[in-house]
């Protein structure tokens, strides 16, 4: 059994969530947002590489592979996060807080670099929302290591949906 109690919590936000259908929320909402950066990226980029030649297309260009990287990076995290909800697999919610973490950290950089009000709430209401995601999806591991594996059964669900349920049988 783990006994980490630290930062742990039992059901997702407010509307009464198992930390597993969390997790799947947390995971689909970074699939579809990685996936539209891409395509927002690939429309910038070639629209800006019309009007870019010399030193600044080599910059672009190189601007764009980062930038691209980490969107790829974040669809593919995202898809481990889904996937190893689905499958009840530990490791795989331990490589996305790995991986997220490192992403949150280097937030915090660039919060720290652009000192911008504007980007500073901006950046900071991201960055309470990414640390509280990482505390679900590290919830919903350790859960999985203590042989918990709750499902979809909601847990605080407000009584109407359960008197619902139950007078549904």
């Amino acid at each position: 059994m783990c006994e980490a109690s630290c930062c742990r919590v039992r059901t997702f936000c407010c509307c009464g969530c198992t930390l597993k259908t969390g997790c799947l929320i947390i995971g689909s909402l970074q699939l579809i947002g990685g996936l539209l950066l891409v395509l927002e990226l690939s429309l910038a980029y070639f629209k800006m590489a019309g009007e870019s030649s010399g030193s600044e297309l080599d910059v672009l260009n190189k601007w764009f592979g980062v930038a691209l990287a980490s969107r790829v990076a974040q669809v593919v995290c995202a898809t481990i996060l889904i996937h190893g909800t689905r499958k009840g697999r530990a490791g795989f919610l331990l490589c996305w807080i790995i991986i997220y973490t490192i992403g949150l950290v280097l937030t915090v950089v660039g919060l720290i670099l652009k000192a911008v009000i504007v980007g500073i709430i901006e950046i900071s209401i991201g960055l309470i929302l990414g640390i509280y995601f990482c505390i679900v999806v590290n919830s919903h591991r350790l859960d999985l290591l203590d042989g918990v594996d709750n499902g979809d059964i909601e847990v605080n669900a407000p009584s109407a949906i359960k008197m619902k349920q139950y007078s549904s049988n």
